[in-house]
């Protein structure tokens, strides 16, 4: 009896080892129309969303239908309401435990309830400031603070390198060509794998400059 359950503990450490290995960076596109979510998800389980599109309560849904009651950092790449229409609700329907935006409030009501969310949730608030964050030990964002135009939020988009071995991917908002050259001129922006375009491929959400540099 005592070697069977030797056997059993042994089996489930092989076990629960092979699952651990086979863990991998995960990337995933909400499907939300006319703006922006994406979730990420670390090997060690670490969850960063970057926005929320427009609706008040898919992506909230979507987060839910995936078992996700914990984020360790929600991200407004700015506070347009195609990307933060849907920021309540997950703040209000799970913990979040870091917010992070381009520091420039809005006008609107969903910016009000979106910034009420987030001191009623006690998430803690973090500045767009140039940083690196860990996502566990083999994952990290490196953020790429706005340029602080006044009256602007798409070209004060927060704009996030996210790196994992020699995979980085790019995700930059709705960033127009003022602030890709701003980036280019004053931030190491590196090749990459992955380039989310930016302002949904707008005309003026890239360059030559920067499709040269980046070369996704």
């Amino acid at each position: 009896m005592l070697l069977r359950r030797a056997a059993l503990a042994l089996a489930c450490l092989l076990l629960a080892g092979i699952r651990l290995a086979a863990q991998n960076l995960e990337i995933q596109f909400f499907n939300v129309g006319q703006g922006d979510a994406v979730l990420i998800t670390s090997p060690e389980g670490r969850r960063v969303l970057i926005d929320a599109g427009p609706s008040r309560s898919y992506v909230h849904d979507q987060l839910r239908a995936l078992g996700v009651d914990t984020l360790d950092l929600a991200v407004a790449s700015h506070n347009h309401s195609d990307h933060i229409g849907g920021m309540e609700a997950v703040l209000r329907g799970r913990h979040v435990r870091f917010y992070l935006d381009n520091g420039l409030p809005h006008t609107t009501a969903t910016y009000q309830r979106t910034i009420a969310a987030v001191a009623a949730g006690g998430t803690q608030y973090l500045r767009a400031t140039a940083r690196t964050i860990a996502l566990g030990a083999s994952a990290r964002l490196r953020v790429l603070p706005p340029p602080g135009v006044a009256g602007e939020q798409n070209d004060n988009s927060v704009g996030l390198l996210l790196e994992y071995g020699t995979f980085r991917a790019l995700f930059t908002g709705d960033s127009e060509t003022g602030e890709l050259a701003y980036w280019l001129a004053r931030d190491s922006i590196p090749r990459v794998s992955v380039v989310k375009v930016a302002h949904h491929g707008s005309w003026n959400g890239t360059s030559a400059a920067w499709a040269e540099r980046v070369r996704p």
